[in-house]
């Protein structure tokens, strides 16, 4: 499987594309993430920078340096009827609760591949061996 050929990247960097994101969100059963931020690099503390989503219908790279309220994007990470999936969160889930957002219903990608006795520990290698995905040089 060529993981170029994935779906297009929706860029969310004002208030209406983020609701509809959201919109979206809250109407499929999961979806993927994972964050970027600064740590003490550029200002004091941990700075959320990036928030990239996925859903089998679309992706989202959600640019949250733009004045954006994540209050309706925070709801739906709390949402427990919709299962987040990700890898190796603890860091994303303390900065997500460090801003005020309890995400419910976590599926960690590392921990299903422990039980699973895989023995590399990233998720390229994780992918790689169980689902045969690899990303193409060049």
């Amino acid at each position: 499987m060529d993981i170029r050929k994935g779906l297009p990247i929706e860029y969310v960097d004002d208030q209406q594309k983020l609701q509809n994101c959201e919109r979206h969100l809250s109407e499929s059963s999961e979806f993927s993430f994972d964050l970027e931020f600064d740590n003490n690099h550029y200002s004091y503390g941990i700075t959320l920078c990036l928030i990239q989503i996925s859903t089998k219908e679309r992706c989202f790279v959600i640019d949250t340096l733009q004045p954006l309220d994540l209050s309706g994007l925070f709801g739906v990470f709390e949402n427990k009827a919709i299962q987040k999936i990700c890898f190796s969160p603890d860091q994303d889930l303390m900065l997500l609760r460090s801003l005020n957002c309890k995400t419910q219903n976590i599926f960690d990608v590392a921990v299903a591949a422990k039980l699973l006795n895989t023995p590399a520990a990233g998720l390229g290698s994780v992918l790689e061996s169980k689902l045969q995905v690899r990303e193409k040089a060049g």
